[in-house]
C-alpha cells in the first residue's frame, strides 16, 4: 500500500514527531542535544520556518512548526541527515538513526496549537524524566516562562498572545494552563497506534483530507 500523501504546504502548522530506529538512544550526552538544537536553528533560518515548541526525549523528539513558505521536507532532511552524520562520526556508529520518515500532523492553529504545545511540554513529566515541565532542560517550556532562556530561533510570542497582552501575566497563565494537564481527548488522539494526519474542525478536515 502506498504511503499517504503528506499534508505539507506554505502556511501550514505541523506537530512533528520523529523516533529512533529500534528504539535506540538518540542522544548520548548534552553535546548531542545541543548539536541537534543547533541544526533546528540553522534549518529554520535557511528554510524560513517558525519553531513554536520543541522537546527532546530519549528516543524521539517533538517540534511544533509553522511553515510560511513551505519547505518542511527540506528542513527536516537537513536536521535528520545532518544529525545522523554527526552522531555516527562522534560515537563510532553507523547506519540509520531514525525510524522511517518523520511523522507530521497538520494542525488547525485555532483549534489545536495550544493543546499540542502543552502536550509537547508535558512529555518529560509523562515519561518520568522530570517532576515538573519547568525542571526539564531540553524542552521549550522554560523559554516560555523566562525570556532570558529563549533561543533567538524560538517563537513564544504567538502562543503567549493567547494569554493576554501583559507579558508577565501571560507567562503565568501559560504555566497554569500547562500544569492543568493533558485533556483526555488529546491523550487518546496521541496514543493510538496510527497517529492522525490532521487535527482540526470538521471544515478544516474536509478541506485537507477529502
Amino acid at each position: 500500500m502506498p504511503r499517504p500523501h503528506r499534508l505539507e504546504f506554505a502556511g501550514g502548522w505541523h506537530h512533528i514527531i520523529c523516533r529512533s530506529a529500534r528504539k535506540r538512544a538518540l542522544y548520548i550526552d548534552d553535546g548531542d542535544r545541543q548539536h541537534f538544537l543547533d541544526l533546528v536553528a540553522s534549518s529554520s533560518e535557511r528554510w524560513k520556518l517558525e519553531i513554536h515548541a520543541y522537546c527532546l526525549m530519549s528516543n524521539h523528539y517533538h517540534l511544533m512548526v509553522h511553515t510560511p513558505d513551505g519547505h518542511l521536507p527540506r528542513a527536516m532532511h537537513l536536521i535528520n541527515s545532518g544529525y545522523t552524520r554527526r552522531f555516527n562520526a562522534t560515537h563510532h556508529s553507523e547506519g540509520a538513526l531514525f525510524k522511517e520518515r518523520y511523522k507530521s500532523i497538520l494542525i488547525e492553529r485555532e483549534s489545536y496549537c495550544l493543546q499540542l504545545v502543552r502536550y509537547i511540554h508535558l512529555n518529560p513529566v509523562k515519561a518520568g524524566l522530570s517532576s515538573e515541565p519547568s525542571m526539564y532542560r531540553w524542552s521549550s517550556h522554560r523559554a516560555y516562562l523566562d525570556d532570558t532562556r529563549r533561543p533567538l530561533w524560538l517563537n513564544v510570542a504567538d502562543v503567549l498572545s493567547h494569554f493576554g497582552d501583559d507579558a508577565t501575566k501571560a507567562r503565568r497563565a501559560f504555566e497554569e494552563f500547562v500544569r492543568a494537564g493533558i485533556p483526555e481527548h488529546i491523550s487518546k488522539l496521541m496514543n493510538i497506534d496510527r497517529l492522525p494526519r490532521a487535527l482540526g474542525s470538521q471544515s478544516f478536515m474536509r478541506r485537507y483530507l477529502f
